[in-house]
């Protein structure tokens, strides 16, 4: 997946508001709809694989409410399903330490808007 501003910025501003009360599949639903023309739907298999996933980050990250299932099912899909062990992320396990999930999410949104400005800021 390419990233580009217009998703991230998508994201940022009218998915994580309100999800705090999302289950992990509405959240994983919100974002596989949020590209507009280049939206795509999972297959069965592949949605259970990706939440189960999901749930893994959580559970080694320590995120133990529904909460952190949701913003770990974000994290996966932004930095990828392996985020939390990935060794191109060592600050994840910092961050859920030092605050939680919400502490990743907003230092990943940080990071990830970085990454754009120096990849030549992709609009899509």
């Amino acid at each position: 997946m390419v990233l580009y501003r217009r998703d991230l910025s998508y994201f940022r501003d009218h998915i994580l508001p309100g999800s705090r009360g999302f289950s992990s599949e509405k959240m994983l639903a919100e974002l596989t709809a949020s590209h507009a023309e280049r939206s795509y739907d999972l297959h069965p298999d592949q949605r259970a694989l990706y939440l189960r996933q999901a749930q893994m980050a959580a559970a080694g990250l320590g995120f133990g409410d529904a909460e952190g299932l949701t913003l770990s099912v974000a994290l996966a899909y932004w930095l990828g399903t392996g985020f939390w062990k990935d060794p191109l992320y060592p600050w994840v396990a910092e961050k859920a330490r030092q605050g939680g999930a919400g502490a990743v999410i907003d230092y990943a949104m940080h990071r990830l808007d970085r990454q754009l400005k120096t990849n030549g800021d992709l609009n899509g």
